[in-house]
């Protein structure tokens, strides 16, 4: 991106959003490299999508989740608990309190890409276990209660850059309870070094305690220039979140520019210019969405310029378009991913069950099917919106994928692969976190 650009474009989402774009309407054309589009199917996606917000949510807007880690912890009411906990507490500490957990929990996050079908986590409050990405969250909720972040022995609930340096896995057996967790010790490594980042970040820096959390982000936004303090709660411009939480969501990227892909297929379109890549950003984005939610909801906070954040091209949404047969790999690419899948198999003595294409996070395939993923789930946010009868602000974005989109493609991946519930995609497992 060019210096011009970076002014008018410094989060990069209006780039990712354009640049998106330009490989969805090459694939309308027929010109995609990868992947097959059946437009008869596109009103089937939206049926199936608008539908389930109907059973669920009864179609209203008000009803709806947002999009981010606070529905990870499930609808059982444990985050609720866990505020009535602190209900002496000011919002603002409620606000930090969260804000460190939601950080950790997405660094821990495995299963958010993995399914692995022996992993489980047992709640030692209830005779129930939780599997997937709840499973990681609620244990990760019952470490952070027992201190395990927090370097102060008075006040366990909190997350301190210099526990997070010297965590290891003797930290986090809970995780391990039931069985190995593969990539564990390699997240364990990225919240390291994500500790070393925020202990050497200013951002994250309170100088009346001296010490670095990732929850003392919030008093840099209210103390920002840029923030305007309103009687209804703070107005907090997009662009003062992003620096902050671009230095913990690329940790995860497995580029040295972090999560910015090379998609050759932009290169098809003459008016392209010759930067073929895509700065997804996923991790990024899934903080900032994460972290609106305990601001708006504990601080009232308004965050200007939120409607540029796009879809997150996660692997339920990009497994929705796949699941609907109105994406489908061309035969080349699927016998190379089948191939792939197999071999990986083989060497690490897995059962070949429930097959689908595998490739690595960096294959072209995968990024082409990203690009589409956030083109095309966009595109079905304002068909919903208008058979819903509803606006941007009032069915946005946030609501759309975690009420919808993302709802749907989790549904779809348990109907059609019930043993795995992986998407129709799977990446490959990589060590390559940092």
């Amino acid at each position: 991106m060019m210096l011009g650009d970076a002014l008018n474009d410094p989060t990069g989402l209006i780039t990712l959003r354009e640049q998106c774009l330009k490989v969805q309407q090459l694939a309308v054309k027929g010109q995609s490299r990868f992947f097959d589009v059946d437009g008869s199917k596109f009103q089937d996606v939206i049926d199936l999508v608008v539908s389930t917000m109907r059973r669920d949510y009864q179609g209203q807007p008000d009803a709806m989740p947002a999009y981010g880690q606070w529905q990870r912890f499930g609808d059982q009411g444990h985050l609720q608990q866990l505020l009535s906990l602190w209900a002496a507490q000011s919002p603002l500490s409620q606000a930090q309190r969260l804000t460190d957990l939601f950080i950790v929990t997405a660094a821990l996050d495995i299963e958010s890409m993995h399914r692995h079908r022996a992993w489980s986590y047992q709640d030692p409050h209830a005779a129930r276990r939780y599997t997937g990405s709840q499973g990681i969250a609620l244990a990760v909720l019952e470490l952070f209660m027992n201190g395990v972040f927090s370097t102060e022995p008075d006040d366990p609930c909190r997350v301190d850059a210099d526990a997070l340096i010297h965590l290891d896995m003797s930290s986090v057996a809970n995780l391990q309870a039931t069985a190995t967790l593969p990539g564990l010790e390699n997240r364990i490594q990225l919240l390291n070094h994500m500790g070393t980042v925020i202990k050497a970040q200013s951002y994250f820096y309170d100088a009346k305690t001296k010490a670095n959390r990732p929850g003392y982000f919030i008093d840099y936004l209210l103390g920002h220039a840029s923030t305007i303090h309103t009687k209804k709660g703070p107005l907090i411009p997009l662009e003062t979140l992003w620096p902050a939480m671009l230095q913990l969501g690329e940790l995860w990227g497995a580029t040295p520019a972090g999560d910015v892909h090379e998609c050759p297929s932009t290169l098809l379109d003459s008016a392209a210019s010759i930067d073929a890549s895509i700065p997804f950003h996923k991790h990024t984005q899934w903080l900032v969405y994460s972290l609106c939610e305990p601001l708006e909801k504990l601080l009232g906070a308004i965050i200007e310029g939120k409607d540029l954040l796009t879809p997150v091209p996660d692997y339920a949404q990009g497994g929705l378009l796949l699941d609907t047969g109105f994406l489908t790999l061309k035969r080349a690419e699927y016998d190379r991913g089948i191939a792939q899948f197999r071999k990986h198999a083989q060497q690490h003595g897995l059962a070949q069950v429930e097959v689908t294409p595998m490739f690595d996070a960096n294959d072209p395939v995968v990024t082409e099917w990203r690009a589409l993923t956030v083109a095309y789930i966009d595109i079905a946010a304002d068909h919903a919106r208008q058979t819903l009868h509803q606006t941007r602000t009032s069915l946005p974005l946030s609501k759309f994928m975690e009420a919808g989109s993302f709802n749907v493609g989790k549904e779809l991946a348990e109907i059609s692969r019930p043993l795995t519930q992986i998407p129709p995609i799977a990446i490959q497992p990589t060590t390559q976190l940092l």
